[in-house]
This record gives structure tokens, C-alpha cells and sequence, in this order.
């Protein structure tokens, strides 16, 4: 999957809210709570499990391939903008996510499948600190 920019979707960001978080299992429920939290202030609250899940395959890869590197800290960002719901982890290495081929045996893998099939888009960019995996559905 090819870098993108930062998506546009839907135009100017009209909520958002974010936390930076220690490279550390823990940062996976952080990121889980920010969207339970949120999603249903912003009234999304049907958004809310597959932007948890999304957010803690993203964090999860965050912390298993990139954040060791530099034990930098991670971001979460959520942000609405008038047509579309973003989610996004921010991580300190540029190396893109990969997909796997596991056997059927394997416990882990398929990460990617799951955000697959729970956004309805999603990729990521570098920045010039690492780079950002992103996900985004359409507004009901």
C-alpha cells in the first residue's frame, strides 16, 4: 500500500481530540477508552466498537514494530469533519504497515484484514517524525 497524504475527507475538521501515550501495552485501552469516550459526545456512538478496534490493531502494530525503535511516545487523534470520522496513530518509524500471510495456526497476522473490513477506507503517510496510520468511515 503506497503512501498517501493526510486525508481530506470531508473538509475542515469541525471536533477533534487526541492523547499522547508512552510506547506501552496500556497505550491499546487508552486509545480504546479516547473513542468510547468521544464518539458518543460527538453522537457516533455506532462508530464507536469498529473505531476501538481499528485504534487498537493501529496501536498494537505501533507498539509490536515501530515504537521500540525509539521508545517514543505514540499519538491518537480523532477527528470529525462535516462528512467523515478519522481516526489516527502517529509513531516514530517510517516503515509502512505490511501485510502478513499467516497459517492458519498462527495467533497474530491479521490486523489489516480486521481494519479491512471495519473502515471504510484507511492508509497512511510519513511525517517528519515517523508516520501516521489512518482510518476513516462516512458519517451516518
Amino acid at each position: 500500500m503506497p503512501s498517501s497524504p493526510r486525508p481530506m475527507k470531508g473538509g475542515p475538521t469541525l471536533k477533534s481530540d487526541g492523547l499522547s501515550m508512552p510506547s506501552a501495552p496500556s497505550a491499546v485501552s487508552r486509545a480504546r477508552r479516547l473513542a468510547r469516550a468521544r464518539l458518543p459526545e460527538w453522537g457516533l456512538a455506532d462508530l464507536t466498537d469498529d473505531c476501538s478496534l481499528v485504534l487498537s490493531e493501529f496501536v498494537t502494530n505501533a507498539l509490536l514494530h515501530a515504537a521500540p525503535e525509539s521508545g517514543s511516545p505514540l499519538r491518537v487523534e480523532l477527528r470529525l469533519t462535516p462528512t467523515h470520522l478519522l481516526a489516527e496513530v502517529h509513531d516514530p518509524s517510517p516503515t509502512p504497515p505490511t501485510r502478513r500471510a499467516p497459517a492458519p495456526d498462527d495467533e497474530g497476522g491479521r490486523g489489516l484484514e480486521l481494519v479491512d473490513q471495519l473502515a471504510h477506507d484507511w492508509n497512511w503517510y510519513t511525517t517528519p517524525t515517523g508516520k501516521c496510520v489512518w482510518a476513516a468511515w462516512p458519517l451516518p
